[in-house]
């Protein structure tokens, strides 16, 4: 059994095979990552628990006597807009 093929097929084959390798190898790429709502640091002087949606947090700066936490709210965009921390902020 002798088999011709042509140029004229050998070409478009290898451009149908182009194709079909091109077509799987590119995947959808994510432009976003979705790190979670909360974010978690924990360090040598504290606890902080920011949620990235609205900016607030919540801080633990040092851990009291028997396992006691004393928590602090705030709003990242108040802090950041005054440069004071909200211990030093004036109470309403």
């Amino acid at each position: 059994m002798k088999i011709q093929i042509d140029v004229r097929s050998a070409i478009a084959g290898a451009v149908v095979a182009i194709i079909i390798v091109a077509a799987f190898s590119f995947s959808a790429q994510q432009t976003t990552i979705d790190t979670g709502r909360y974010e978690t640091k924990m360090g040598e002087k504290g606890i902080i628990i920011l949620d990235v949606h609205t900016g607030q947090y919540v801080i633990a700066p040092e851990v009291m006597t028997a396992g006691q936490v004393q928590w602090i709210k705030g709003k990242f965009d108040d802090i950041y807009k005054t440069g004071l921390d909200n211990k030093r902020l004036p109470k309403n």
